[in-house]
């Protein structure tokens, strides 16, 4: 599976931007720069059936211009990984999701990435996603 840069740097960018977030008072989008906040602004609803554990079904999600990275907004807690179309692989682990709150899954991804989500639970999840 491809290791994508810039994980650590993102991670601790969305860190203190969280923490930014709650010490300010503002929530993290407001907190983000513009591009960030672009990203959000264009992101997409879901709405992944029961029984599967796998949004969509049947075809695959692509990474855009408006984002870097791939993050998730359910509107429930839960655990989720990107599955890549190109090789069938998940990432290792799953991660988990607060319900209401953007998580970021990947980052520093080109454009035209084609995904999925993997669930954990195979109960029916309902949000939004931006990539």
């Amino acid at each position: 599976m491809r290791k994508w840069t810039g994980r650590l740097i993102a991670a601790q960018s969305g860190l203190a931007l969280t923490i930014a977030g709650l010490v300010g008072g503002m929530t993290v989008a407001n907190a983000a720069p513009k591009s960030l906040r672009t990203c959000y602004s264009d992101s997409h609803s879901y709405s992944a059936p029961d029984g599967s554990g796998r949004y969509p079904v049947g075809r695959y999600l692509k990474t855009t211009s408006s984002c870097a990275n791939i993050s998730i907004k359910p509107k429930t807690n839960r655990y989720v990984r990107v599955c890549w179309a190109s090789t069938g692989d998940c990432t290792d682990r799953f991660t988990y999701a607060r319900g209401g709150s953007w998580t970021i899954l990947e980052f520093d991804l080109p454009d035209g990435v084609r995904f999925w989500f993997d669930f954990r639970s195979a109960a029916a999840s309902k949000g939004r996603w931006a990539a």
